[in-house]
């Protein structure tokens, strides 16, 4: 039942927020809408002076607990207002001023305004307490949601390529073993699909190195490359290292404008560079060190 209420227009209705203007012109209306039912229910008492109980009081305590207690006092105010203008068109002319029933509606008033404004503070200070943790919930919310893709992603890494820096060395002894026919690189085909595999590329390729320079014939291609540029800055820079190079470097040349990610000279055992790896494309996750120094480990 609560829940419902709080759902509906009845707050907005008997609680609404206190807009000056409007609330003198309400109390004046209630004020004038209760003489009006006193004339005509009771022609010579409009204000109920006379009853046992003091009908008219009730306008200044609903002003007062709608609005606060200086619309309850200006309610009141309204009510002696109005037993005056009374007195002057010829009601209560044998009457004395009821000083009795105007304190009391006074006092009442006050405390009900009181009554009304401290809980209209306490309800704000609510809102503001419930608008916080709800922000904070939000908040807390996004980052649960990003951990939580986090860890699904790190999993499904962990359980669809759960591999070792053994198993790729294993691997890589095994087509070197099998397929070293004499050539500059044998089995690079099977070589990038292993490096695609343990090391996300997208895009590479491999060229040998004939008489000390980089062919321009691939050995073997992983997805669309254009064609090698023998000029770029970062192989060249790779060759003359003979280590890898990849555009995180921080180096004294100046910014580099090449395609190329990563370039990486392939070796064999004596330590003769034998061919060069350059990498067009790669996720972004796997520009990291490990993965880098995994590759340059298997070139």
């Amino acid at each position: 039942m609560r829940k419902w209420l709080g759902n509906t227009v009845i707050p907005a209705l008997v609680a609404p927020s206190a807009r000056p203007l409007w609330v003198v012109l309400e109390a004046v209306i209630l004020t004038v809408a209760a003489v009006g039912i006193g004339l005509w229910l009771r022609s010579d008492d409009p204000l109920a002076l006379g009853a046992n109980f003091r009908w008219g009081l009730f306008v200044p305590i609903v002003v007062a607990l709608r609005y606060g207690s200086l619309a309850g006092v200006f309610g009141m105010l309204c009510l002696l207002a109005s037993w005056f203008v009374l007195r002057k068109v010829g009601f209560y002319a044998d009457w004395s001023f009821p000083e009795g029933t105007m304190l009391g509606g006074f006092i009442l008033s006050l405390v009900c305004g009181e009554f009304a404004d401290l809980w209209r503070v306490r309800l704000q200070r609510a809102e503001s307490a419930a608008s916080y943790a709800l922000e904070r919930l939000q908040n807390l919310t996004q980052r649960h949601v990003l951990l939580r893709l986090s860890h699904d992603r790190l999993e499904e890494n962990l359980l669809v390529k759960p591999y070792t820096v053994r198993d790729a060395l294993f691997r890589l002894r095994d087509l070197t073993l099998d397929e070293s026919d004499g050539k500059v690189l044998p089995a690079a085909d099977d070589l990038i699909n292993l490096l695609a595999e343990y090391c996300q590329l997208q895009r590479a390729g491999l060229y040998p190195i004939i008489d000390g320079k980089v062919s321009d014939q691939p050995a073997a291609l992983l997805g669309e490359n254009k064609p090698l540029d023998p000029n770029d800055a970062l192989l060249n820079h790779a060759l003359d290292i003979g280590m890898l190079a990849h555009v995180q470097q921080h180096t004294q040349d100046d910014l580099y404008v090449g395609r190329y990610l990563v370039a990486a000279p392939v070796t064999n055992s004596a330590g003769e560079m034998i061919g060069a790896l350059v990498v067009e494309r790669l996720p972004f996750l796997s520009m990291n060190y490990e993965n880098l120094q995994l590759l340059s480990v298997l070139l």
